[in-house]
């Protein structure tokens, strides 16, 4: 029974180190600005009758003009509120 205990704990420590590298290969080269909500877009989730909030935030980049960033990550209430600060990760090519 101890060798099955052993075996799913590998496994999980083996999926959780694949998503630690995976994120910090994805942050890589990536650059951190201030940002602020200022809405939310809305989108279907998985259940038809609600709705799922993602945040809009505004920054401005480095050559002085002002981008919008949609959140990935979508709630049936939202996750921040407008005005909040927020740092958003973007690649400097992108600016």
């Amino acid at each position: 029974m101890e060798i099955i205990f052993l075996l799913v704990g590998l496994a999980c420590m083996t999926i959780g180190f694949l998503i630690v590298f995976l994120e910090a290969r994805g942050r890589r080269g990536m650059q951190a600005m201030d940002a602020r909500v200022i809405g939310f877009s809305t989108g279907r989730s998985n259940n038809r009758n609600s709705q799922s909030f993602h945040s809009v935030a505004e920054y401005v980049g480095p050559d002085g003009r002002t981008y919008y960033v949609e959140g990935a990550v979508g709630s049936s209430v939202p996750l921040h509120s407008v005005g909040d600060p927020v740092t958003v990760l973007v690649k400097p090519t992108a600016l």
